[in-house]
C-alpha cells in the first residue's frame, strides 16, 4: 500500500507537465520559461521508528539527526537572462498550494542563470516537522512529505512549482534510502543496434535539417532499486523501480513526450515487457542552428535524474 504522501508525489509532476500544456502546445517543446525537472538529494529520509512505526528518539531523550537535502532545479529559458526564484518549505492546502494559514520555512530566494540550480535545504523546526506529519492522508502512519514549493520568474513570465522530500519510518529494521536514478550514458541508432554518443557528441551532436535520430536514455540496472512498502495491515511487500523518461527540447519534435516501463494496466500485460524500452525518436528542425535537448528519468517514488544533449542542425 502507498502512502498518501506517496500518490501526492506522483501527481504533482503530471499536474504540472499539464499546467505546460494549457496552451494545447506540446509539453516537450521548450519555448519560455519552464521548470523542466525538480530533485531532491536524497530524495527520502529514513527516521528510526518501532515496528508499528512510531519514531524512536536518540538515548538522552534527543530527536533523531537533522534531515537534510539538496533541492536542484532544472530551469530552461530559451530567452536567455537571469531569472528570480524564491523557495520555502510549507503545508499543502487542497488545491495542492502552500497554506496561507499553515506553519512554513522560507528557505531562499535570489537570482540565477538558467540551467541547474542547487539550493541547501537544513530542516530543523521539529514542530514544522510534526505538523507535516499530523497534515498527511494517515497521519504519518507510513511515513509523510515535507513539500516544498516555490516560484521562478522572468519578466512577464512565472512558473509555480512544489516539490516532496519523503520521510519514511524504518519499522525498527535496516533501511537503505531511496538514491535519484543516473542517465549515465546516451546512445543513439535503431533498436538493439544503438552506439553509444562519445563525450564530444553529447558536447555538439551533428544533425541535419529533418534527420530522424532515435535515442536511448541509458540508466543502470543498479539505479532500478529494490525497495519496502507497508500495506495496511503493516506487513512488508517489495517492490522495484521502473523508470519513467520524459522528453524536452528547444526545438525539432520527439514522438513520444515520455517513455515509460510501467506496464498499464488496462492494456498491457507482463508479455509486453518485453518490447518495452525508454528509447525515443526525434526529428530536427528544417533551420540550421543548435538545439538543446533534454532526458529527464524517474523512478516513480521522487528520485529524479538527467542529462542533456546539444546537437547542431544543418545541412
Amino acid at each position: 500500500m502507498r502512502t498518501g504522501s506517496l500518490i501526492l508525489a506522483l501527481l504533482i509532476p503530471a499536474l504540472l507537465v499539464l499546467a505546460c500544456s494549457a496552451d494545447f502546445e506540446s509539453p516537450s517543446l521548450v519555448s519560455d520559461l519552464r521548470i523542466l525537472a525538480i530533485s531532491t538529494d536524497p530524495p527520502e529520509y529514513v527516521y528510526p521508528t518501532d515496528e508499528k512505526g512510531i519514531p524512536m528518539f536518540e538515548e538522552g531523550g534527543g530527536p533523531p539527526p537533522l534531515p537534510v537535502t539538496t533541492v536542484t532545479l532544472l530551469v530552461a529559458n530559451p530567452e536567455g537572462g537571469k531569472f528570480s526564484y524564491t523557495l520555502k518549505a510549507c503545508i499543502l492546502d487542497s488545491n495542492l498550494a502552500c497554506d496561507a494559514e499553515g506553519p512554513s520555512i522560507e528557505i531562499g530566494k535570489g537570482e540565477a542563470e538558467p540551467g541547474e540550480l542547487s539550493i541547501p535545504v537544513l530542516l530543523a523546526d521539529q514542530s514544522f516537522l510534526q505538523k507535516s506529519a499530523e497534515a498527511d492522508m494517515v497521519k504519518g502512519l507510513f511515513g509523510f512529505a515535507v513539500w516544498l514549493a516555490g516560484e521562478v520568474s522572468s519578466g512577464d513570465e512565472s512558473v509555480p512549482f512544489v516539490k516532496s522530500f519523503l520521510f519514511s519510518p524504518d519499522y525498527g529494521q535496516p533501511k537503505v534510502p531511496n538514491k535519484n536514478p543516473r542517465i549515465t550514458e546516451l546512445k543513439k541508432g535503431e533498436k538493439d543496434k544503438e552506439i553509444a554518443l562519445s563525450p564530444d557528441d553529447e558536447t555538439a551532436l551533428a544533425a541535419k535539417r529533418d534527420e530522424r535520430i532515435r535515442f536511448l536514455p541509458v540508466i543502470p540496472d543498479e539505479d532500478r532499486e529494490t525497495y519496502t512498502v507497508r500495506n495496511h495491515k503493516l506487513q512488508p511487500e517489495e517492490f522495484t523501480e521502473e523508470m519513467t523518461v520524459s522528453f524536452f527540447g528547444t526545438c525539432g519534435t520527439f514522438e513520444a513526450e515520455a517513455k515509460s516501463e510501467v506496464l498499464d494496466v488496462a492494456f498491457e500485460t507482463e508479455e509486453d515487457k518485453k518490447d518495452k524500452d525508454l528509447g525515443v525518436e526525434w526529428v530536427a528542425p528544417a533551420e540550421d542552428g543548435p538545439c538543446t535537448l533534454w532526458f529527464v528519468a524517474a523512478d516513480g517514488r521522487g528520485g529524479i535524474g538527467w542529462r542533456k544533449l546539444v546537437v547542431i542542425v544543418g545541412p
